[in-house]
């Protein structure tokens, strides 16, 4: 294809190296909370923000996950306990916090857009620019 992959990507140094050695400028990391370790963006995304400016990062996510966690936690127990919320809310800022930093976010379906748009506070939306209706 033509294209030079790293894989696996066995730190954040890496990835930064790989992609200043190559003058990269798009990354797209993707964004799933049930593979048991921690989210790509989590590991890759601040590094790549604060020693590559230039590059443009997309985040791109099959699921609004803090929704699907509260809604299987709602048809699993509807007494569901503190711990069980925090964690919702604790998925929700941090899957927030990942689609604010990045230059793009893209979603699987429409619906899955606005979850994520409204769930966004005041002072955190983000401009009418990167909130763009999905490609037909």
């Amino acid at each position: 294809l033509g294209v030079e992959l790293l894989c696996p990507v066995e730190s954040a140094e890496a990835l930064v190296a790989f992609m200043r050695a190559r003058d990269i400028a798009v990354v797209i990391f993707t964004l799933w909370f049930w593979s048991g370790g921690p989210p790509i963006p989590k590991l890759f995304l601040r590094p790549v923000r604060t020693r590559l400016p230039h590059a443009k990062i997309v985040v791109m996510s099959d699921d609004v996950h803090h929704e699907r966690l509260r809604l299987k936690l709602e048809h699993a127990n509807s007494a569901a306990d503190a711990a069980d919320r925090d964690g919702v809310e604790r998925m929700k800022q941090e899957e927030l916090t990942h689609y604010y930093y990045a230059d793009h976010v893209l979603t699987i379906s429409e619906l899955d857009r606005q979850l994520v748009v409204s769930a966004l506070a005041d002072g955190r939306r983000m401009s009418a620019q990167r909130r763009q209706p999905p490609l037909r």
